[in-house]
């Protein structure tokens, strides 16, 4: 809101949004106490929106805020989703390597028994 302002964005350890901390952390009825107390925050979208240098931060075993509701997770979910679709690793793709790496050990075994 203030880019004359704020030129560097440092997001150290933060939730994306607060009702899936409380999903994460506490479980479903923690995000449903929130949204029926009419308590949101949404870190994700403000990030995304701010213009300036950002800088995200992260503890990689981090016990307060869980992974799945990281802001690091959300903002690469909202990336990932901007890809388009033809660019995109899919389960399929995944499933055809995950074959076509089992075929090359098949293979590899059926050579290296002919050579031994």
């Amino acid at each position: 809101k203030n880019p004359d302002i704020v030129k560097v964005l440092v997001a150290d350890r933060t939730f994306s949004t607060l009702a899936k901390a409380a999903k994460y952390t506490f479980g479903d009825w923690a995000a449903k106490g929130l949204s029926l107390s009419a308590t949101w925050a949404d870190n994700v979208s403000n990030y995304l929106s701010t213009k300036c240098y950002k800088v995200m931060l992260c503890d990689p075993k981090d016990a307060t805020i869980p992974d799945l509701a990281a802001l690091r997770t959300a903002v690469a979910q909202k990336v990932l989703e901007q890809v388009p679709s033809s660019e995109r690793l899919t389960y399929e793709g995944v499933e055809r390597m995950a074959e076509a790496w089992t075929f090359f050990e098949v293979l590899l075994s059926i050579c290296d028994a002919c050579d031994g």
